[in-house]
């Protein structure tokens, strides 16, 4: 970063004589990178929808204006960024106009989408609460959720390990909605805006903030925030898509069947035009134009200017290369901790954080689409035996293989994984308790088939629960594992599923059934 200001402060002399010059190559290259969108097929669209187009050729657009590079408001007042690319598209496609609307918060964005003041929104992240007013269309960029600390702060592997230290999001953001549903436990603080939640990790007053991959890199460069790093990536990612509001149902149809007419070609223009050249196009050089005109009169022929000019391109370029690189290096260590962070190391299967996530995930679509969901936990019999008797070697090979029983036997919409020690998780999506149950009766009959090493005779017991309307994730889990116990106290080995009206057992210790 250093390096391009100093060449461009360097260059400003040669890059005032061949202003409109390169204005027109340019827009020459920038219109090359649109050719073809106004002679593209007509979409298919259906008659109500082009019904609806009529009625509508003006539409409401919220965006926030200061979300570089996805979109913000330019020096001009003029709405910019990848989704204002993506936007003039949309009007060239469909014939139709939009009126850009900003407003002095993301929070009161949202708010006019839901009171019918916006038609829909040019970039937004789905979150459950927000679709109780909005549609949203099929993600057409995204982007890494990353926690952002200071450089003395060792690796985070998950937002646990912020422990109580404040955590900052922007209110409104899906990195904030995603912290307080999923880590309720977390010190969060709201901060106004990005720019100034990075300001304070940097000052001390936050220990960390969460947002967007992109626009944090982007801003700790933009601002000199030397001191700060990305520590950690989050689970969730921002998926971004069109927002609409939930009662056009036919604009949101229209607008996914725009957004798939976009070729790989022109989305790739779009990217590069704003992610590799985005630390040289937010310099105003306007200021500077009596000095730069003074300047003119010293140049002393174009062969010195060529010559600067292959100077200044030959290091941009080794520059974003340098950016490239250094964006490979966080991606591949971001896969390495997404794999750590979601898989028990021992049985290679899901851990319990992931299984939190997706049994929430699924909880919430069976409460939203009125669809069964059933969940089973499992429990080695006896297995301290086995660790005390055999060695703990031993002990890894049955859990080992106990994971590859199951995971033989269920379906791969199904999601396996160790609840912890030797307790095991199965959800079953779309699956009533009765089919649930007797998958479980299969995978016990192949454990007790199954030769373990030191002739170990390994049996298990399970739980069966289905989930009721209302249910939280807890309420769920509870109830299995009542069954489980009551599995344990029956004689082990067997599988027992909660019924309907299954109501709390009374209290007992349980030591005895372990």
């Amino acid at each position: 970063m250093q390096i391009i200001r100093q060449l461009g402060l360097k260059m400003l002399p040669f890059i005032a004589v061949n202003t409109a010059l390169w204005t027109s190559l340019g827009i020459a290259l920038w219109l090359s990178t649109h050719h073809g969108v106004l002679a593209a097929e007509s979409l298919e669209l259906t008659e109500q929808e082009a019904a609806f187009l009529e009625q509508q050729p003006r539409l409401r657009v919220g965006i926030y204006p200061d979300w570089f590079p996805f979109e913000f408001v330019d020096d001009n007042g003029q709405h910019a960024g990848i989704s204002a690319d993506y936007l003039a598209l949309v009007s060239e496609y469909l014939g139709i106009e939009f009126e850009i609307v900003v407003t002095p918060s993301w929070q009161q964005t949202l708010k006019a989408l839901r009171d019918r003041e916006l038609d829909m929104l040019s970039m937004a992240a789905f979150t459950p609460e927000r679709s109780v007013y909005a549609d949203f269309t099929e993600p057409y960029i995204r982007s890494p959720m990353v926690m952002v600390t200071r450089h003395d702060v060792p690796f985070l592997q998950t937002p646990s390990m912020l422990g109580e230290q404040t955590v900052g999001a922007v209110p409104g953001y899906a990195s904030h909605e995603y912290l307080r549903n999923h880590h309720p436990y977390l010190n969060l603080v709201e901060a106004p805006s990005t720019r100034q939640g990075l300001t304070d990790v940097a000052s001390g007053r936050l220990f960390a903030f969460v947002d967007n991959l992109l626009v944090v890199s982007y801003l700790i460069m933009d601002q000199g925030l030397v001191n700060l790093k990305v520590s950690g990536q989050l689970a969730e990612s921002f998926d971004l898509s069109i927002a609409v509001r939930s009662d056009w149902p036919q604009l949101v149809a229209i607008m996914d069947k725009v957004l798939a007419s976009i070729s790989e070609q022109q989305r790739g223009a779009i990217y590069n035009h704003w992610i590799q050249t985005e630390f040289s196009t937010r310099t105003d050089y306007s200021k500077m134009l009596p000095f730069i005109m003074g300047l003119l009169v010293l140049l002393v022929g174009v062969l010195i200017h060529n010559w600067h000019l292959r100077v200044y391109r030959n290091s941009l370029q080794a520059a974003n290369q340098k950016l490239r690189e250094a964006e490979e290096r966080l991606l591949l260590q971001n896969k390495t901790l997404e794999h750590l962070s979601l898989y028990d190391q021992l049985t290679k299967v899901y851990n319990r954080y992931k299984l939190n996530e997706v049994l929430s995930e699924h909880t919430a679509l069976a409460e939203r689409y009125a669809q069964p969901l059933s969940i089973v936990l499992f429990d080695l019999d006896h297995f301290k035996d086995v660790n005390d008797r055999f060695g703990h070697s031993v002990g890894d090979s049955v859990l080992r293989l106990f994971c590859q029983q199951v995971q033989a036997s269920i379906r791969k919409t199904e999601c396996f994984g160790r609840w912890g020690g030797e307790e095991f998780l199965l959800i079953c999506p779309a699956t009533p308790v009765e089919d649930a149950t007797h998958l479980a009766e299969r995978i016990l009959d192949a454990v007790r088939q199954h030769q373990f090493p030191m002739a170990v005779q390994q049996t298990v017991s399970a739980g069966v629960a289905a989930y009721q309307p209302g249910d939280s994730v807890e309420d769920l889990i509870i109830r299995c594992d009542r069954v489980l116990y009551q599995a344990k106290q029956a004689g082990r080995d067997r599988v027992i599923a909660a019924s309907l009206f299954d109501y709390p057992l009374p209290n007992q210790n349980r030591s005895s059934a372990v």
